[in-house]
């Protein structure tokens, strides 16, 4: 784990941590963020925006819910490869 945290620290990323629900999770992959390089971003999913806070995130961008017409036009999108099913 030593090797891989020199070899990132070394390197520009993007680090995704979806759907978090605990303080302590991003310090698993992260550590005190001192693996990560020079212009490196982390980008964090969560429904709780306290724990944001917590962590001390300076920019948050909250995503609109889908209205009841979008998400069943994005159903069956996934289920059924098309907007709607078929007859």
């Amino acid at each position: 784990m030593r090797e891989i945290r020199i070899r990132l620290s070394q390197k520009k990323l993007l680090l995704v941590l979806d759907n978090l629900d605990k303080k302590e999770q991003p310090y698993f992959f992260t550590g005190e963020r001192d693996f990560l390089g020079p212009g490196s971003r982390i980008l964090i999913t969560t429904r709780d925006e306290q724990l944001l806070d917590d962590l001390g995130v300076h920019e948050k961008f909250m995503v609109p819910g889908l209205n009841p017409q979008d998400s069943l036009q994005l159903f069956f999108h996934h289920a059924f490869d098309q907007g709607h099913p078929k007859e």
